[in-house]
């Protein structure tokens, strides 16, 4: 009878896993229940300073936020934040 011959089983392979690395911070201006009434302030804000502002729907809950902005840094969220809450009276 031959002998088996034995192979050795490969090591499996770990796999890395991605890091999520949030690197775009905005300013929430408001939120409403109706995208009607996101539209306005949206709308609004643009027309009286120079931001761009983005309709985004809030996780799990019927709302429509209205965000300034897509920064990579918390520090110009902060001076975006400032600045609206002093020259155009967004609250915090």
């Amino acid at each position: 009878a031959a002998a088996a011959t034995v192979q050795p089983i490969a090591k499996p392979v770990q796999l890395q896993a991605t890091p999520i690395v949030r690197t775009r911070f905005g300013v929430q201006v408001a939120a409403f229940k109706t995208r009607q009434r996101a539209e306005i302030v949206k709308r609004d804000l643009e027309a009286k300073s120079s931001y761009m502002a983005y309709l985004v729907p809030a996780n799990n809950r019927p709302l429509v936020k209205v965000v300034v902005g897509s920064y990579a840094d918390r520090q110009s969220v902060d001076k975006v934040r400032d600045d609206l809450r002093q020259n155009f009276g967004y609250a915090d």
